[in-house]
């Protein structure tokens, strides 16, 4: 997800300040997502999410994994596959791009403190597109012996509804020592508006490999521009995060900071997945910066987020640790 941002600062008076933010907001999505033939079933009988198709999926499809299994003839599925990826670290397979802003503001209540508050809107965004995903699945169609059938689909998917959310920010920054700085701020994120669910529809294109009716011998297995609608309850929760900074200078050139960031885990356990393991809570930052002259500055800066798990319904375990580091280099014009 990239932002260019068009901002715009008037100074009320001498203390007080007002800024805005129109974002170009530009979004980038790669899914590979594999699972076993008990969870695609449940996805089709509506557990942990719904299944829409057209006809011949429906009937193919929707009637293997729902129960029905008069036209396919089959008595299991092995797995299924949704797969679009461009193979880039900084690029999605599925783009699309969209609009939002920012307002804010902030207070020199006195010489040593200093208030803000901003408010992030949610994004517009476009459906991520891409036309070069596939799904699969693997049948064992009784009609055919009990053999094991791959079938892989190619055509579009629009991943729909897929947007940032709305945050409210309140900060402030104080001024302990000529040398100590503290700084704090108290945010919540309206995960609840944005990740009720994930939403994917898929349309099979016109390649004759969709046509899977001459090879099977049944008439309903022609996929060609069938649809396959499929949305993965989320039911996110809201999410309040505490962060907590300072920055001490060493003298003139070199500076030090430290900080810690706590929030809550917005995923209900019920609905954890592995394709969004957003369970991490705490955050441990440190790093030093290098002053050259009043134009030129480096800065390091390291974090690292301890280990924290959610567990589903089922037992299945999704846990998630991270480290980051940054080194940058900051010119000031004048």
């Amino acid at each position: 997800m990239g932002r260019a941002m068009a901002p715009i600062v008037y100074q009320v008076n001498p203390n007080l300040s007002i800024g805005a933010t129109l974002d170009l907001v530009w979004m980038g999505l790669d899914l590979q997502m594999d699972v076993d033939g008990s969870t695609f079933a449940k996805m089709m009988a509506g557990n942990g999410g719904t299944v829409a198709m057209s006809s011949n999926l429906a009937t193919t499809i929707g009637g293997l994994t729902a129960g029905s299994y008069a036209a396919f003839g089959a008595t299991d599925i092995n797995y299924g596959r949704f797969d679009f990826t461009d193979g880039s670290d900084f690029t999605g397979e599925a783009d699309g791009v969209g609009a939002g802003f920012k307002v804010g503001m902030s207070y020199k209540v006195n010489p040593k403190l200093t208030i803000g508050a901003a408010y992030h809107s949610k994004t517009a965004m476009q459906d991520l597109e891409t036309t070069k995903a596939s799904v699969s699945f693997a049948a064992v169609p009784a009609t055919m012996g009990g053999a094991v059938v791959p079938m892989t689909l190619s055509g579009k998917m629009e991943v729909q509804d897929f947007e940032w959310p709305q945050k409210l920010v309140v900060g402030a920054a104080y001024q302990a020592t000529d040398k100590l700085l503290l700084v704090g701020d108290l945010s919540v994120t309206d995960w609840s508006n944005t990740m009720k669910n994930f939403k994917m529809k898929f349309t099979a294109d016109d390649s004759t490999s969709n046509n899977y009716s001459t090879s099977m011998g049944i008439a309903t297995a022609d996929f060609r521009g069938e649809t396959m609608e499929v949305s993965m309850t989320q039911e996110w929760d809201d999410q309040t995060v505490l962060h907590l900074g300072a920055e001490y200078k060493i003298n003139d050139a070199w500076s030090v900071r430290g900080g810690a960031s706590f929030s809550d885990n917005p995923i209900p356990d019920t609905y954890v997945n592995a394709l969004f393991p957003a369970t991490i809570q705490h955050h441990y930052t440190a790093g030093v910066g290098y002053k050259f002259n009043d134009l030129h500055n480096i800065s390091f800066a390291a974090a690292y987020a301890p280990k924290s798990k959610a567990t589903q319904p089922s037992g299945m375990e999704i846990s998630h640790s991270q480290f980051n580091w940054s080194l940058s280099y900051s010119y000031l014009f004048k």
